[in-house]
């Protein structure tokens, strides 16, 4: 969950470990995806596919 401290938000950072090891794999995705916003508007695009 992801909350304004001043009551409003237009940006948000969120770190993820990315855990390094021998193997060989290939590109991984992460989807983000905003749900649930309270006293705001999610656009239509609320979806996002992260490459790693």
């Amino acid at each position: 969950m992801i909350s304004p401290e001043n009551g409003f938000l237009t940006t948000a950072v969120i770190n993820i470990p990315i855990n390094d090891d021998d193997l060989s794999e290939g590109t991984e995705n992460l989807n983000l995806t905003l749900v649930n916003a309270t006293e705001a508007t999610i656009g239509n695009q609320n979806t996002a596919i992260v490459s790693i």
